[in-house]
């Protein structure tokens, strides 16, 4: 698209311009520094007011409004009285410009939705959802049963420091679960167990019935611990000190 600027008018104009589209084959000169340029997300500021409900509705039904279009004249018709009032605060607020340079004034001014008004909201709902799931994520406990293949390299994937340090202990059971143990929680209750075994076999149950512990966690403690040839499962189910 090529604009001419006739001659009379070219000396008085800065070097740099913006053209503002008002209709067709009619649009308006600005010099840059005036003009309603978008500011960059480094040079936003934070609002600094907290916006209501039905403040934001009215921004998001202002915005549904092309911006050539969203004049006062045209707008005012299709406000409410209680929006109208509402416009007023979100632009005592500056949240809300009326611009009435050239082109607009008889249309009583064009309405400018300060853009950061939304970015800045975004920012802080994505805030919001990364503290709450940071804080939502609890500590790992004693014993976690993984019940397939996928599952255990996914976990072993994002515990991959505890794992090669040692905080954490993994064995595969004969019923093709895998069994991810804490150190501290084995180094505890391995020693509980061992103890109970030392008067006599005992069965799964009877190991978690006397240990208060779940069944899961005792078998696999128990798993580890026949792994490491201290205890060993008999052919009635009992475990018995090797």
């Amino acid at each position: 698209m090529f604009i001419e600027i006739p001659k009379e008018f070219d000396e008085k104009l800065p070097n740099t311009i913006d053209l503002i589209h008002v209709r067709d084959q009619v649009f308006l000169i600005l010099p840059e520094s005036t003009s309603l340029k978008r500011s960059t997300p480094s040079t936003v500021p934070e609002p600094q007011h907290t916006l209501t409900k039905d403040e934001l509705d009215l921004l998001k039904k202002l915005s549904t409004i092309k911006f050539k279009d969203r004049t006062k004249k045209y707008v005012d018709k299709k406000l409410s009285q209680t929006e109208k009032k509402i416009l007023d605060s979100l632009i005592r607020k500056g949240v809300v410009e009326l611009y009435t340079g050239k082109g607009y004034a008889r249309f009583g001014g064009v309405y400018n939705i300060k853009e950061d008004v939304f970015k800045s909201g975004k920012t802080k709902r994505k805030t919001r959802r990364s503290t709450s799931s940071k804080g939502s994520e609890q500590p790992l406990p004693g014993v976690s049963v993984l019940s397939s293949e996928r599952e255990a390299k996914e976990f072993s994937k994002r515990y991959e420091r505890e794992i090669k340090e040692g905080r954490l202990l993994g064995i595969r059971g004969f019923d093709k679960k895998y069994y991810v143990i804490r150190k501290d929680y084995f180094d505890k209750y391995s020693q509980l167990i061992l103890k109970l075994l030392e008067k006599g076999p005992l069965t799964l149950d009877e190991i978690a019935k006397r240990t208060k512990l779940p069944i899961h966690a005792c078998k696999g403690i128990l798993l580890l611990l026949s792994e490491e040839g201290q205890v060993y499962e008999s052919t009635d189910n009992r475990f018995t000190i090797a």
